[in-house]
């Protein structure tokens, strides 16, 4: 069985996961959303500009970039599930 890779969707996919991970994020002084722009034609080439009102939104944005989604956890990387505390 051979898998079909397309490229232009698995693209899609990661621009529209990156944004759903930024969706709720708003500075905690001014109340501006980050912003986001998405540079390549591939997920081989792509990079992210990532820009914000001040560090504190730009600090909240990373945050959030950095943290996998949380399906993708609870199943692919077996973390401990939601309010789970040691």
């Amino acid at each position: 069985m051979f898998l079909v890779y397309d490229e232009a969707r698995s693209l899609e996919e990661f621009k529209q996961a990156t944004r759903e991970k930024l969706a709720g994020v708003r500075c905690p002084h001014h109340g501006q959303p980050p912003r986001l722009d998405f540079q390549g034609g591939s997920l081989r080439d792509v990079s992210i500009s990532l820009r914000g009102c001040c560090p504190a939104v730009m600090s909240l944005a990373n945050r959030a970039i950095y943290s996998p989604p949380a399906q993708a956890c609870d199943r692919a990387l077996r973390c401990p599930p939601v309010g789970f505390t040691a």
